[in-house]
């Protein structure tokens, strides 16, 4: 082949890896999380305001149990995650929404980032970022033939 062919073929590809590489990590709009919680715990929230959360034994990761979630906590006792897996249950002041994909979807919104969670589990995950409050909120489903199904959500601040 002519040289002026292959530079040309070189720079063209090039510029089609870059847009792919610009357009996968767009950033996403910021959603506003601050006021959310997951199943009546909320970030940021000292432990001791939740007097029946358990204390969880350290073969476990996480620190408390409380309403089906695992609570994590910084050395002040504040409640640095929380993963909700059984009833999950979203809400924000009086808005107050149950165990459904697409109602939680509908109630956080669009600005999210898809990725896959655990692909060998058929498992995607939709991640919302709250860039003013450092707060990621992670929609972890299954999507098979009866659309998707609510797996889990884990909410925690950004590091």
């Amino acid at each position: 082949m002519n040289k002026k062919v292959v530079i040309i073929l070189v720079v063209v590809l090039a510029f089609f890896i870059a847009l792919f590489l610009i357009i996968k990590n767009s950033p996403v709009e910021s959603t506003n999380l601050k006021d959310i919680s997951v199943n009546s715990i909320s970030l940021n929230e000292n432990i001791s305001a939740y007097e029946d959360a358990l204390v969880e034994d350290k073969e476990n990761d996480w620190d408390y149990s409380l309403n089906g979630a695992n609570i994590f906590v910084d050395k002040d006792g504040l409640v640095t995650k929380i993963i909700a897996k059984e009833d999950v249950v979203l809400s924000r002041k009086d808005n107050i929404v149950e165990s459904d994909y697409e109602k939680i979807e509908s109630f956080l919104g669009t600005n999210y980032k898809k990725q896959v969670y655990d692909y060998s589990q058929g498992m995607n995950e939709h991640i919302y970022y709250d860039k003013d409050n450092n707060i990621q909120l992670e929609v972890v489903y299954y999507e098979g033939a009866s659309g998707k199904q609510l797996a889990f959500i884990v909410m925690s601040n950004e590091k």
